[in-house]
Formats: C-alpha cells, structure tokens, sequence
C-alpha cells in the first residue's frame, strides 16, 4: 500500500510506504505505476486545503487514467446534496441533486469535484469509479464538524423541532471501502446507520453539561467556517439500500447511539 500525502502519517506497517509529495504534482505518475487501484480520500484533502482539493483530484484521475489504473475509490460526503431541499420524512438516495454555493469552503470543493467527475466518468468509461458518500462520520479518529461538536462543552441552537440526521462510525466507512474494492460495483452509494437522530439526541447520549454558544463562537472554538454550521441547521436523511444491496455493506454499528457510544 502507496500512500500518497503531503504531511508524515502517524499509522506505520510493514507493506505501507508513505511518499510525500502534493496531490498537485506532476511527479504523482511516477508513483501511480502499477497500482491496481487508487482510493482518493478527497474529505479530508477538502477539510485541510479546499482549493488544492479540487485541483489536486483532477490532477490524480488525470495521471491514474495515463498510468493504466483501473480502479478509482472517491470518498466524498454526503454534504454534497442539497440538503436546504432534503424532506424531513424520507430519506433521499443517490440521484438527489447536489447542493449550491453556500460559503463552506470544504464542502464546496466536494461539490465542484463531483461535477468534474461527472464529465470524467463519461469520458473514461473504461475507469470503474466508486464514489461513497458518508453522512457524518463519528469515531475516534473522526475529525468532523459534527463529531468535533459532540466532542466540546458548547451547544448549537437550532430549529424545533430539531432536524433528522444521521451518522456513521469510522470503522463501517472503512469496511465500506474495502468492500467496494472487491466488488464490481460502480457509481455512487450513500452510508449512514440505519437509525435517524438529531444533534439534541446525541448530545444527550454524551451526558455532558453544555452551555449555548453563538454560531460564531462554536465556529471558531470547533475551527470551522461559520457557514459551515449552517449544514447542522437542515434535515438530512439517507436512502442507503444500494450500499447494503450492491456492495453488500452490513455497518456493525447501525444505529447513531451505538457510533456516539464507540
């Protein structure tokens, strides 16, 4: 396993070499050279540097496609839809709309990626492209708005009542991805436990005294664009059948108090 990034990994193993090097680099295709597959972790290039996200994957599929790569694992976010359009009682699979210009930098970068993948995908029919789209992921590793919120001592105020969520522990979007790479599946697929929460629920589970707090404040105690603590303020609710049918993901937390608990 070739990991690619632009900071030293803390996870070290023996079949694991780390290069360093920005996404942006044309020296990426010497790297890319035999590889079966690559898996793009493209929320977490968009959380650090949104800018050198986009260009950065563009860059990627350019030289993974030259380089005779097969195989292209997205991980995205399900922030990518438009959830100012989201219904409150059902649940929206992977043909809803994606989201407009709303000021949060990170999630528009994984919005405009997803619109030059679309063109991609069309013009390299020969690419198996998978693009998975986590809800809000918890863990301990989770570097989240939603699962730093949980994390601190200030709470939100939002609608009432509260909109429905959802999450997802680490560990499944993890299996997610291995399961795809075994499989021959393509396109998009949402994740998320099955069970529908909101922030107010997981904040209780956490037992935790909090005190209210203006969005500035949480935004900058939680080192985040204001705008983006907006997303907390909408209903989002995902249709995740086709992950389960087609990939056959099976979460082993699927519910968001089991993810909260862990």
């Amino acid at each position: 396993v070739v990991g690619i990034d632009r900071e030293q990994a803390e996870f070290e193993h023996e079949r694991f070499v780390q290069v360093l090097i920005d996404p942006r680099s044309a020296q990426i295709a010497r790297v890319l050279r035999g590889l079966d597959v690559v898996i793009h972790l493209a929320a977490e290039l968009a959380e650090a540097d949104p800018v050198a996200s986009v260009v950065g994957t563009q860059n990627l599929c350019a030289l993974a496609h030259a380089a005779g790569t097969r195989h292209f694992l997205h991980l995205s976010s399900a922030l990518v839809y438009d959830n100012r359009s989201a219904p409150r009682t059902s649940a929206i699979n992977e043909r809803h709309v994606r989201g407009t210009p709303s000021g949060c930098a990170p999630i528009e970068a994984l919005r405009s990626i997803e619109d030059w993948l679309d063109g991609f995908e069309t013009q390299h029919p020969e690419i198996r492209l998978v693009r998975l789209r986590p809800h809000w992921v918890l863990g301990r590793h989770s570097d989240s708005l939603l699962a730093k919120l949980l994390r601190g001592r200030m709470q939100l105020k939002l609608p009432e009542p509260p909109p429905p969520i959802q999450c997802v522990h680490e560990d499944d979007v993890v299996q997610a991805i291995l399961q795809a790479l075994d499989s021959e599946a393509s396109g998009a697929f949402n994740l998320a436990a099955k069970e529908v929460t909101s922030i107010p629920a997981l904040h209780r589970q956490t037992r935790w005294l909090r005190l209210p707090g203006r969005p500035g404040l949480i935004a900058h105690r939680l080192d985040r664009p204001a705008p983006c603590l907006e997303l907390l303020r909408y209903p989002l609710v995902l249709d995740t059948r086709r992950a389960r049918a087609e990939l056959g993901w099976k979460p082993k937390r699927d519910s968001a108090s089991a993810a909260t608990r862990r």
